[in-house]
């Protein structure tokens, strides 16, 4: 059986229809019998969004889905403003990204915020943890503890529960050096909700460093999201991006291969599911402009981390 967290397959006729959608070229009518697939791929309030932009009627359950997300993400408005009110009282420099960030910056409408990563420098991890969980409401998470090298988590429940992942890096591939993480922080730019954020540059840069990480248990949205904020560099800006976090440009392209041709085949569904745990590893290193060095500080935490 395929691990929960990689969705089910999207065929090629059905990946053709949602784009169909995208280019305003379908309906939702047209989407209907998809609705599971597409909530799968974390799609469905998205293209709800999208279809009531367009002035379609909403059909059960897309319009409850709608519904669920637009609350949570309002709830979730006010918690990160506060969060940020404490943060910039610690002195640390932080930004937050990925899910936090599309709030006030969708690329895709209606996209869910889940939890909330932030990210800092790796030499601030004691000073930043004692000071927030010394706050009420903050306590780290003892289910999670410090398996992976470079994130750890925090547990915020001020009326609202929300996870946050703090990264000491860009990945647990960049945790290695710090100077890619402190660039990240010197780069950030304040979004108007006052969230830190990283530039258009960076922030293409990290969603691409993840949806390689992920491969091949990628969701069309995370696919989605990256061609949109890829859109909105030069080339220029995207070569630069690239080199900054130290892959090649043809790298940009593996995500959306490896979910078309890999992700939910069956050759990935073996007793040992190998390209399911470290199809991530073999992207990364595939795109990367030093795979040796990132191989040999990276091997060992990844069969320590799948090994179990």
């Amino acid at each position: 059986m395929k691990p929960a967290w990689v969705p089910p397959r999207v065929g090629a006729q059905t990946r053709a229809l949602f784009e169909d959608f995208r280019r305003g070229e379908a309906q939702l009518c047209d989407l209907y019998p998809y609705y599971d697939l597409a909530l799968s791929h974390q799609l469905a309030a998205p293209l709800a969004g999208m279809a009531s932009k367009r002035g379609e009627s909403l059909p059960e359950p897309w319009a409850q889905r709608l519904r669920s997300v637009r609350i949570q993400n309002l709830a979730f408005e006010p918690a990160l403003a506060e969060l940020s009110e404490i943060l910039n009282s610690f002195g640390f420099p932080w930004l937050a990204a990925r899910g936090a960030a599309r709030l006030a910056d969708p690329v895709l409408p209606e996209r869910l915020c889940g939890d909330v990563d932030l990210y800092i420098k790796a030499s601030h991890w004691p000073d930043f943890a004692a000071a927030l969980c010394a706050e009420p409401g903050f306590a780290v998470d003892p289910q999670r503890g410090d398996k992976n090298r470079s994130t750890r988590h925090i547990l915020m429940n001020r009326g609202l529960r929300i996870e946050l992942d703090v990264h000491l890096a860009p990945s647990p591939f960049h945790a290695e050096g710090h100077e890619l993480q402190e660039r990240l922080l010197a780069g950030r730019v304040s979004q108007a909700s006052g969230l830190f954020v990283p530039s258009p540059e960076d922030d293409y840069g990290i969603a691409l460093i993840e949806a390689l990480i992920e491969a091949p248990a990628n969701r069309l949205r995370r696919i989605w999201e990256l061609e949109a904020l890829q859109q909105r560099l030069s080339p220029e800006q995207e070569r630069k991006a690239c080199r900054r976090f130290a892959l090649h440009r043809y790298a940009r392209g593996f995500p959306a291969q490896i979910l078309k041709h890999l992700q939910g085949r069956l050759l990935m569904r073996n007793s040992e599911q190998l390209l399911v745990r470290y199809g991530g590893l073999l992207a990364l290193l595939g795109g990367s402009r030093r795979p040796f060095k990132q191989s040999t500080n990276s091997l060992a935490m990844m069969l320590r981390r799948f090994r179990a």
